[in-house]
């Protein structure tokens, strides 16, 4: 599972680092799996975001990462392909 907000910036890398029809093909191939789900934050999960990073003003998480955070609890995932340290310090297992 990841959310719109993650595909916002894996998109943007992607166009700024492979071009823009790269991005469309893996913006495609996302939408076209079986496997992987896309879940949609509405304005609840981003306003329980937003209160998730004014709580935490020593953590330097994004807006996107305090949505992860909302999504993952909301589901009961604890594991999360991260590569920094922030989903350690919210408390869920980083895998990468």
């Amino acid at each position: 599972m990841t959310t719109n907000y993650v595909m916002v910036e894996a998109l943007t890398l992607i166009r700024d680092h492979l071009g823009p029809e790269k991005a469309g093909s893996f913006a495609s191939g996302i939408d076209g799996s079986d496997e992987i789900r896309v879940f949609w934050i509405d304005r609840d999960h981003h306003r329980q975001a937003v209160q998730m990073m004014v709580k935490h003003p020593d953590k330097h998480w994004s807006i996107c990462d305090c949505a992860s955070f909302v999504v993952m609890q909301t589901f009961g995932i604890d594991h999360a392909f991260a590569y920094d340290a922030d989903f350690a310090q919210a408390g869920f297992t980083p895998v990468g």
